[in-house]
């Protein structure tokens, strides 16, 4: 039985939409900044194991990650409000699954 893990930092874009609607509010919702083009930080994270069977001909795998998207918000957007602090920045967790049988010919 093989472990192993997994870090893998990188960029993710979201390619800008010609129109966009959205609500005139003051900070614009995240869908409206990522619909007018934006690129996120993003971050995989995981593991799993690898059983080989019949001598090495036959592999089920077994993975397990999280894929960590941060969003910022525009340099315009830090500020505090009577209201309470505005969030400089979020992170969305994407978890993943995923099991396999590989067969060596």
């Amino acid at each position: 039985m093989d472990l192993f893990a997994r870090v893998r930092p990188g960029a993710l874009a979201f390619a800008g939409q010609d129109q966009v609607v959205c609500i005139l509010i003051f900070p614009p919702p995240l869908s409206c900044q990522v619909l007018a083009g934006y690129t996120a930080f993003v971050t995989d994270v995981g593991g799993g194991a690898r059983l080989n069977l019949a001598g090495d001909r036959v592999q089920v795998t077994i993975d397990a990650g999280d894929l960590l998207v941060r969003y910022s918000r525009p340099e315009s957007f830090r500020l505090e409000s009577d209201l309470g602090e505005i969030k400089k920045s979020t992170v969305s967790h994407n978890l993943l699954f995923s099991a396999g049988i590989n067969w060596r010919f």
